[in-house]
């Protein structure tokens, strides 16, 4: 499905490609009704680097949060419902939720916590 969604996806701004022909720097990708999928850095050897935020099609976010210099998700993270309310909120090191992890219902009330280090 994501394979999908990147073939349909474009960007609307002069991006920038490193010898490698990898992404580098600032992106903006769009969903092909003009709303925003995705926002962040890449790094100069091609890997998500810095804070990032995505979108659901309807332009609500999706999840927000960082990537260390190896491209992979780290510290703090949010995901959200597609109608806006939050779904679950925690910590990752180097890709690996760690922590204790916030889940919440639809309706934005507390679901659970569960502890990831185990």
């Amino acid at each position: 499905m994501i394979y999908r969604k990147r073939l349909l996806a474009e960007t609307k701004l002069n991006n920038l490609y490193n010898n490698n022909s990898q992404q580098i720097g600032y992106w903006e990708f769009y969903y092909p009704n003009g709303n925003l999928w995705y926002k962040g850095n890449y790094n100069n050897d091609g890997k998500k680097n810095g804070y990032w935020e995505y979108y659901y099609n309807n332009g609500n976010l999706e999840s927000k949060g960082n990537c260390n210099n190896d491209g992979k998700i780290n510290g703090y993270w949010e995901y959200y419902y597609n109608n806006g309310n939050l779904y679950s909120k925690g910590n990752f090191n180097n890709g690996i939720a760690v922590g204790d992890w916030h889940y919440f219902n639809e309706d934005g009330s507390l679901k659970e916590i569960k502890n990831r280090d185990n």
